[in-house]
């Protein structure tokens, strides 16, 4: 039982860190990329979408990594599939993108209150959600998209704090049964502040 709620916490880690980064793949595509919507030289691009880029990056070595790591439990090697040295090794660039991201992420919502019926800003935001959709018939709403890497790093402390639980759990099973504690190199707690405001476990 143990192992199967680790594995599904690990699944469900890395499921939806592909969702994440397809999202984020397909925001740079349509506002960002070399075939990006035109954007008005009177909106502020830059505001808009802030370091949306870096956020790519880390998602992108993040998921790598994780896939690389989830490898050795497909091939039956779990005590070697270290899921916290991953987040403990992106521990920096995370908390540099993120913050970053999450300050910027106030200037724009007060952007697109301040300008919300400004017609070149409308055409814009309305052009690139077209496009998205035709890709992702599921998204209604661009700010939505924006809003993604903000609601990811609120989400990581949950998946991760149940891989704690785990731990705690299997430390009581060795405790309770009286098992020389083995160490396992997959089993690392640590905690530390991932941004200003979020405090995040990584097992």
């Amino acid at each position: 039982i143990v192992q199967r709620r680790r594995q599904h916490a690990i699944s469900e880690l890395l499921s939806t860190e592909r969702d994440y980064l397809r999202d984020l793949v397909l925001l740079h595509e349509t506002f960002l990329g070399s075939n990006a919507i035109s954007c008005p030289d009177s909106i502020n691009k830059k505001l808009l979408f802030g370091n949306i880029n870096d956020i790519n990056d880390v998602s992108h070595r993040l998921l790598n990594l994780l896939e690389f790591e989830c490898s050795k439990s497909q091939q039956n090697d779990d005590a070697h599939c270290c899921i916290g040295l991953v987040f403990n090794g992106l521990i920096d660039q995370l908390k540099h993108a993120y913050a970053e991201y999450c300050r910027n992420h106030e200037w724009v919502h007060g952007y697109l209150r301040k300008c919300g019926n400004d017609e070149k800003l409308q055409k814009y935001l309305q052009d690139g959600l077209c496009k998205l959709r035709l890709q992702k018939p599921s998204v209604f709403d661009v700010s939505a998209l924006l809003l993604r890497p903000i609601q990811r790093i609120v989400r990581y402390p949950l998946i991760l704090n149940e891989l704690f639980k785990v731990f705690l759990h299997l430390v009581f099973l060795i405790k309770k049964t009286k098992i020389n504690l083995v160490f396992f190199p997959c089993i690392l707690f640590h905690g530390r502040t991932l941004v200003a405001i979020i405090s995040i476990i990584y097992i």
